[in-house]
């Protein structure tokens, strides 16, 4: 595997995320923006698929550290794929994060299977019960194969 030192250096960051604490399915697609589309258990902010405008994350993603993540220009730390400082101590089946939109972001594996972008919707997830909710939800799963969280926009409502 090749490896290019990142340029950037991780600085302290002070972030406001607002997050619907009832997420509810939007009625009109709203793309990911470049950034924070959402946040890791960890506190780490999650970004989209791409490493700028009309840039795919081929273009940087030899530059990530070992826990898959990586500083941008103003220093924030963030994931693009999994976060496997995450993933490796509570497991690939685990709640991970949430996206802006409120909904849960969990690992590449369900159900004892390893999930692929060809197994999920057009958003990048699907619904159905989980040991965080069983009742049912609509979650995201981050995926080995594009776009890794994401797929053409929020599922739901973006936070205000």
């Amino acid at each position: 595997m090749y490896f290019r030192q990142n340029p950037n250096q991780i600085a302290a960051q002070s972030l406001v995320l607002r997050l619907p604490l009832h997420p509810q399915k939007s009625d009109h697609l709203v793309p990911t923006p470049l950034g924070p589309i959402g946040v890791a258990i960890n506190g780490v902010p999650l970004f989209n698929q791409y490493a700028g405008p009309n840039r795919l994350l081929t273009q940087e993603i030899d530059s990530f550290d070992h826990y898959n993540g990586h500083p941008q220009m103003t220093g924030m730390y963030h994931y693009h794929v999994e976060p496997t400082s995450l993933t490796s101590r509570y497991g690939r089946d685990a709640l991970v994060g949430f996206l802006l939109d409120g909904f849960p972001v969990y690992g590449s594996e369900e159900g004892g299977k390893t999930l692929r972008s060809a197994d999920l919707d057009e958003f990048h997830g699907h619904w159905h019960k989980t040991t965080d909710y069983p009742e049912g939800v609509y979650h995201y799963h981050i995926t080995a194969d594009p776009p890794y969280i994401n797929g053409v926009g929020f599922y739901g409502t973006t936070g205000r």
